[in-house]
């Protein structure tokens, strides 16, 4: 860039210049490079003005030359170029528009638009806000006692108060942390079992059984959970499940939900005479006489998976059934629109108490 007619800065860094007698090797060079710069810089710019120009392109031909008329005259036939004045160029095409004045909005126009514009920035400010959030990933084992958490709005009737351990019943409020610990662990095993399990055979392979409960560290319940699992492989539901067209074990699944996600595990999902059938298996050591209030407490996590599936495009027409392992228990939960509904109002009630509103 040249900064006077003696000094020239080569791309920033690079400094030539020529005072009086004292010169820079360089300056001759980077004056010729400078001045070849300036000449394309003006050939872009009479390029741009003739390919705007919409009704007549004028170009000033000055006397002392150096002009933009100058760049094109060794192109133009001399004879048919003529000197024109000023007053003698013909009008432009087109009509003159005289100036055109808008008229003032009334006072009930300027109060719609102002209220249009609040609201506009008001869903502006709320999509900010959402775009700031991560969106929540809510578990159905989870969301009865989340959405309790939330408030007295939605409860499910006889469910267990918000921390009741999984696998827990009312009588083990009094369980220290480690026999909870023990009893979720119980669970794994168990689910565990149940997903590698053959369903043709009667019991499950004792090698199977001590594997699983030595990995999680819990080998002296190897018999319980041998004798509970293999309880579970005779019974009828499992037949039916063993000779479905289509089951699946521990069947994952995600929901988008409102921005949020649903991510669940179902136990055991097969199609028996173009019905689904849910399974959850449930291990709370808990007696027969004990599985009705056990039931109540786990409606909103059932209810949660029938929403879940039909959404997925498979309505559990089968029914759901809790099956209790150590009693032997099942029950059936019919699915229905109120209990779809009422897990809609639970997943909602669960998303404000996680984003504490």
């Amino acid at each position: 860039r040249r900064h006077s007619s003696r000094i020239i800065v080569d791309r920033g860094v690079h400094v030539a210049f020529k005072l009086g007698l004292l010169e820079t090797s360089d300056h001759a060079a980077l004056a010729e490079a400078e001045k070849e710069r300036d000449a394309a810089e003006t050939v872009r710019l009479l390029y741009v003005a003739a390919t705007r120009a919409g009704d007549m392109l004028v170009v000033p031909r000055m006397p002392d030359g150096g002009t933009y008329f100058d760049l094109i005259k060794g192109r133009l036939d001399s004879e048919r170029v003529a000197r024109v004045s000023l007053s003698a160029l013909p009008p432009l095409r087109g009509k003159s528009r005289p100036f055109v004045r808008f008229a003032e909005p009334s006072n009930a126009e300027k109060t719609r638009s102002a209220a249009e514009r609040a609201g506009w920035l008001e869903t502006r400010k709320s999509l900010l806000e959402r775009a700031k959030r991560a969106p929540l990933v809510l578990a159905p084992s989870r969301i009865g006692e989340e959405a309790a958490a939330s408030g007295p709005g939605l409860e499910w009737p006889g469910a267990d108060a918000p921390g009741a351990a999984p696998g827990a019943s009312r009588a083990d409020g009094a369980l220290d942390r480690s026999a909870r610990e023990r009893l979720l662990l119980f669970g794994q095993a168990f689910h565990r079992i149940m997903e590698l399990a053959d369903f043709s055979l009667a019991r499950p392979p004792a090698g199977l059984v001590r594997s699983v409960a030595a990995g999680l560290g819990i080998e002296d319940e190897a018999a319980e959970l041998e004798r509970i699992a293999a309880a579970v492989l005779g019974s009828d539901l499992i037949k039916r499940a063993a000779r479905s067209s289509r089951s699946y074990r521990e069947a994952p699944f995600t929901l988008p939900w409102e921005g949020d996600f649903i991510e669940g595990r179902i136990d055991l999902l097969f199609e028996d005479n173009g019905a689904w059938t849910l399974v959850d298996y449930k291990t709370d050591d808990v007696a027969p006489s004990g599985v009705e209030e056990r039931l109540a407490a786990y409606g909103p996590q059932e209810a949660v998976y029938a929403l879940a599936l039909e959404r997925l495009g498979m309505k559990c027409s089968g029914g759901i059934v809790l099956y209790f392992a150590r009693p032997n228990v099942t029950r059936m939960i019919e699915p229905s629109a109120a209990l779809t509904a009422r897990a809609e109002g639970l997943i909602r009630e669960a998303g404000l108490a996680r984003r504490g509103a």
